[in-house]
């Protein structure tokens, strides 16, 4: 693994100074180059830090979806917020997204197991920083069950899960149908069950060809390998698990069954949170939308109170 610094600068909040970014880049296990953002608290020289694993779809170190239009922001404004409570962070463009994309990028070459590996390589770095006092995963749903694979090759302090991923891909993905399309459920269940017996579809409905298009076929069967439920309980750090009651995606009865899988891992639910981490109090559609491309709604506050009360409790 190679990395170099490829710049820095300084972010200013109302009150002056509150933090520093270094831009790095890295050399991830199969030769990919990925590219983040290291944010520094603008006092002391030692610290904990958080490394953010991505959740699903082409999201940059930012938390914002690039094929949508507009912007949430949701990771950098919580990594400002962190670095404001003494608190570092690493963020990283996920593998063929923004600065970590390529023209030789396709996406029929990706697997879950790539982004195991880029997140590895990333906790790999910051163990070899001496400013770091502590390393937290902090995994947003997909990225939710990366830190816990991650987290089961290379040690980490903690993790911190926020609207992760609480049941294997194929289920989810028929729980979201049955509340959304019922009509395309069974053309969902049969070309899910092709998936999961090792075949690729060829037909598919145009109505489900964004989720099941061709390309990405070989990553949902590699990821469908995974269930959360298991490989939580594999994990013997601490684990803080958060759900937002306006949550669209994940339904917090499953995460809280999810988190009871690890006796160590402690559930709290963040009221009017939403996928996003966004304050958001109201479940209507239109709303919810608004959050992924308007950076100035807010984060939920209890999400900040609870990430930076479970990183101080540790982090004796």
């Amino acid at each position: 693994m190679r990395l170099w610094l490829l710049g820095s600068l300084l972010i200013f909040g109302v009150s002056g100074l509150i933090a520093k970014v270094e831009f790095l880049e890295i050399t991830a296990p199969d030769g990919w180059r990925l590219r983040g953002s290291l944010m520094l608290p603008d006092t002391g020289n030692q610290y904990p830090v958080v490394l953010f694993i991505p959740g699903s779809g082409p999201v940059d170190r930012d938390g914002n979806l690039t094929n949508l239009p507009g912007k949430s922001d949701a990771y950098k404004l919580l990594a400002m917020v962190l670095a404001d409570s003494g608190v570092a962070s690493l963020r990283y463009d996920k593998r063929g997204i923004g600065e970590s994309g390529s023209k030789t990028f396709r996406e029929d070459s990706v697997r879950f197991e790539h982004f195991i590996g880029d997140a590895v390589a990333w906790v790999q770095k910051l163990r070899q920083d001496q400013r770091f006092t502590h390393i937290y995963l902090l995994g947003h749903s997909q990225g939710g069950l990366v830190a816990l694979l991650t987290a089961q090759q290379i040690p980490v302090d903690g993790i911190i899960l926020v609207a992760p991923q609480p049941l294997p891909v194929d289920q989810l993905i028929l729980q979201q149908m049955k509340q959304r399309a019922p009509f395309l459920v069974p053309a969902t269940q049969q070309i899910l069950d092709s998936l999961r017996t090792g075949h690729l579809v060829d037909s598919i409905p145009p109505l489900l060809l964004s989720l099941f298009r061709p390309g990405v076929q070989p990553f949902l069967q590699s990821w469908m390998r995974y269930d959360p439920r298991t490989e939580i309980q594999k994990v013997g750090v601490p684990i803080l698990v958060l759900c937002g009651t306006t949550d669209l995606q994940v339904r917090c009865d499953d995460v809280r069954a999810f988190a009871t899988r690890n006796a160590g891992a402690e559930y709290v639910e963040i009221p009017a949170m939403n996928h996003l981490m966004k304050h958001i109090e109201t479940t209507d559609l239109a709303a919810q939308q608004k959050s992924f491309v308007d950076p100035s709604i807010p984060l939920a506050p209890e999400l900040i109170q609870q990430i930076l009360h479970f990183i101080r409790s540790h982090s004796p």
